[in-house]
């Protein structure tokens, strides 16, 4: 599963959020063996709008 994890983790912070899902995850959530974390709750878009407003873009 380690692997899967790995190829949908598409922004490298080591998580395979609900907008990262590959279909061999889908398919591991289908049969309850992996629950994605839902973007908002990994905080990366609050990390984005920090970024762009120290480097301007």
């Amino acid at each position: 599963m380690e692997e899967e994890i790995t190829k949908a983790d598409k922004d490298g912070d080591g998580l395979a959020t609900t907008d990262e899902m590959a279909p061999e995850l889908e398919e591991l959530t289908r049969k309850g063996m992996f629950q994605p974390s839902p973007r908002e709750i990994t905080n990366q878009d609050e990390i984005k709008k920090e970024d762009k407003s120290v480097t301007g873009r």
